[in-house]
């Protein structure tokens, strides 16, 4: 009876052990869902503050960008549209005022010593480009500007001008560098400048060394020549009755 007594209270004490467990203990253990993405950027947001603000920055700069682009195009086009819808003799007329206008700085810095930032540009071009031949550039210049204003239709006569002209520089500057001892760049700037500059020190050099200084002059002289005859448009066998003429018109135009 002591046996079954301390069955029976075994018994009613596992009874009571198994019936004393709670639903939610033994209810499996679910898993959280992960965390979205719109979570995970405000996490990360909240952990770099500085990131939010670099981030608006990049996209006010390159919205600024856009912007300014765009707008630079658009004028671009219509500047480039009103320039083609522009008259041929307006567009020749700009070029030919051009010319003039720069033939008036060339002078005033060439001429009448002009100094500052743009003279100091003018100067370093010109005379470095065609040393004591610069002083006659405004000349140069102006001239064809006038006749691009007087003739604009002239299209042909003016290329033909623009040969003779290329022909009679290259002449003249080399040959003034020649007559200054051929100075090459090695000796400054100004010595340069003092010569034909660095167009004529390109053009007489290799003359004076492939067939000496004796036979360079000679060359450069028929150039110059050449030159003269594009320009004025005459042929070889017509020059003694341009010459007969011009020398009739000018004594024609002396008093008495």
């Amino acid at each position: 009876s002591s046996t079954r007594a301390s069955s029976g209270v075994s018994g009613r004490s596992g009874g009571s052990r198994s019936s004393g467990r709670s639903p939610a203990a033994r209810r499996p253990a679910t898993r959280k869902p992960p965390p979205s993405r719109a979570r995970r950027s405000a996490t990360r947001r909240g952990a770099r503050p500085g990131s939010a603000v670099l981030h608006g920055l990049a996209r006010a700069c390159r919205a600024v960008w856009l912007g300014i682009a765009h707008l630079v195009g658009g004028l671009a086009r219509r500047i480039g549209t009103s320039a083609r819808d522009l008259d041929p003799a307006h567009r020749r007329d700009g070029i030919g005022l051009s010319l003039l206008g720069l033939a008036t700085v060339v002078a005033a810095v060439e001429w009448w010593g002009l100094r500052g930032p743009v003279g100091d540009v003018v100067h370093a071009v010109v005379a470095g480009t065609f040393g004591r031949v610069g002083l006659v550039v405004p000349l140069v210049l102006l001239a064809l500007g006038v006749r691009l204003l007087r003739h604009p239709e002239d299209a042909e006569a003016s290329g033909r001008i623009g040969i003779g002209l290329a022909a009679l520089v290259l002449s003249v500057v080399g040959l003034v560098h020649i007559a200054r001892g051929l100075p090459d760049p090695g000796q400054g700037a100004e010595t340069m400048r003092g010569a034909g500059g660095v167009l004529g020190f390109l053009v007489s050099s290799p003359l004076e060394a492939a067939v000496t200084q004796w036979v360079a002059v000679p060359l450069l002289v028929l150039l110059g020549c050449f030159g003269l005859l594009v320009v004025t448009a005459t042929p070889v066998h017509a020059v003694p009755e341009r010459t007969k003429a011009t020398l009739a018109r000018l004594l024609h135009r002396t008093p008495g």
